[in-house]
């Protein structure tokens, strides 16, 4: 990649290390550019806004993203740092190894990240909004792979 017109050669950032000698996440650099600052900037406002959860992947545009351009996440792998992934979940695989690739419970200490505790599964809503491949609600990346990093016990602490 190449740096845009007058800015200097990109950083290169390296992000992922070995983590507890139980699992090794790999990243590609990253390569980081400064934006130069608006001139003008414009502010929105949206007055009295009714929260539709049924229907605010429509609002957001998300499912455009793919179907714009082409953006769908494969190929890529994105770890989930929270209270593990149910992973059996129809939208995100429908079970461990399909897309959620990998994990661990840090909570437990065992090898199975399944978020199954009553602190509202909130591991798997993030995964959800990450790789939901789901017609209906999909995530922002929905091609790409997930890794469970259960962190948080079954009360969320």
């Amino acid at each position: 990649m190449t740096a845009p017109s007058g800015q200097p050669d990109p950083q290169r950032r390296s992000r992922f290390e070995t983590f507890e000698d139980r699992l090794v996440l790999s990243g590609q650099p990253v390569e980081m550019f400064s934006l130069d600052p608006l001139e003008s900037p414009e502010l929105q406002q949206q007055y009295e806004l009714a929260p539709a959860l049924d229907s605010v992947n429509l609002s957001t545009q998300v499912a455009g993203l793919a179907n714009r351009y082409g953006l769908t996440g494969a190929g890529q792998t994105v770890a989930v740092i929270d209270s593990g992934i149910a992973y059996d979940h129809v939208a995100l695989g429908g079970g461990y190894g399909n897309r959620v690739v990998g994990g661990w419970d840090f909570a437990e200490g065992d090898a199975d990240p399944y978020d199954d505790g009553p602190a509202g599964f909130h591991g798997t809503h993030v995964a959800g909004i990450i790789g939901s491949d789901d017609a209906t609600y999909q995530g922002v990346a929905p091609g790409a792979d997930l890794v469970a990093l259960r962190v948080f016990n079954d009360a969320g602490q």
